[in-house]
Order: structure tokens, then C-alpha cells, then sequence
């Protein structure tokens, strides 16, 4: 997660260097997807990225490469500051921001809600398709096997399936736009 605050007059050389980092970053092996959350019309120009890599040593491996240097070499001259990036793991992932950013994090009983059409869909079809071909374990184990598979399935991808459809609802109070890209974009 990183966030810029873009300088006055500069924010259509950023999206545009939005855009080149993106095309780019679709190639590198083990990208998964990138979140752009653009500050509302008229507000102060903070953008918040969300990058999401298959695993911390891809995601290293991307901060430490020479073409984002190259990338990064432009940004003085369209940001007035930026965060130091965070790495995150997980589902927490999905609802924190940098703790820099001004944006706070949708209210709990929204992330309840999101959880509850997350996990419910899921808990059905694990019951119905998983927990037969798990029957001749022992229940604890059986039981087992099946929060291992859900909890996998919740990191990734239902979360961020999820979390990007209902961003719109999840952020209204905060005005923000976020626009989802994806490898397959």
C-alpha cells in the first residue's frame, strides 16, 4: 500500500504514469492485481495503491527491480509526498489503508456485513461439495480441512472479489473512487 499526494496541475501526468506502471506490471511474474483508490472531484489529490503480489518475497522482489526505478525516477515531479509502502498479509489486508492516509476504514458493521456474503456462499458450497470427500476423517479433522480450504479461499480470491464489488458502498462516506485492475485487464 503506498499513497501519493499528487502536485497541482499534475494529476493527468500521474494517471498517465498510473497507466504505464500498470502495463507493465501485468508482466511481472507473480502480480496478481492492482487497487487505485482516486480521491473524489475536489478534493485534496491523494491516491492510495494497492498492490497485491502472490506472495512477500514477488512483492520484494517487484520494490527492488530495475524498472521500477526507472518508474520511480518520474514520480518527484508529479507528487508532493508520498508513504513509505506497507506490506500487509491476509484478509486485513482488504479493509487497512496506510496509516498515514487520511481515508479510515469502513465502519465494523459494514466489514460484518461484507464477511458475512463472503463467508456464507462459501460455507455452503464447502458443505456441499468439500465436507463428503472429507467424511471418513474424524469430525475435528474433517473440520479442519475445511476451515484450511475456506480461509485459503477468503484470502484469496474471494475477498478481493468481494471488497472490490462493494467498495463503492463500503467508502461512500469518504467520497472515494477506487478503480480495480486486474492481470487480465
Amino acid at each position: 500500500m503506498i499513497t501519493h499526494l499528487v502536485r497541482p496541475g499534475k494529476i493527468d501526468a500521474y494517471e498517465s504514469w498510473l497507466r504505464v506502471v500498470h502495463t507493465n506490471i501485468k508482466k511481472f511474474d507473480g502480480f496478481r492485481s492492482a487497487d487505485v483508490i482516486r480521491p473524489a472531484e475536489g478534493e485534496e489529490p491523494e491516491y492510495v495503491i494497492l498492490l497485491k503480489f502472490d506472495n512477500v518475497d514477488v512483492s520484494r522482489k517487484w520494490a527492488q527491480s530495475k524498472k521500477l526505478a526507472e518508474w520511480l525516477e518520474k514520480l518527484p515531479a508529479l507528487i508532493q509526498s508520498k508513504t513509505e509502502p506497507q506490506e500487509e498479509m491476509g484478509m486485513e489486508m482488504w479493509f487497512q489503508r496506510p496509516q498515514q492516509h487520511r481515508l479510515i476504514k469502513p465502519p465494523f458493521w459494514k466489514q460484518v456485513i461484507v464477511g458475512i456474503i463472503a463467508v456464507y456462499p462459501l460455507l455452503l458450497v464447502l458443505q456441499w461439495m468439500v465436507n463428503p470427500l472429507f467424511a471418513f476423517l474424524p469430525a475435528p479433522a474433517g473440520l479442519f480441512v475445511s476451515v484450511l480450504i475456506m480461509v485459503s479461499l477468503m484470502t484469496f480470491p474471494v475477498m478481493p472479489i468481494v471488497t472490490r464489488t462493494l467498495t463503492p458502498w463500503l467508502y461512500r462516506r469518504s467520497g472515494v473512487k477506487l478503480l480495480g485492475l486486474s492481470r487480465e485487464k
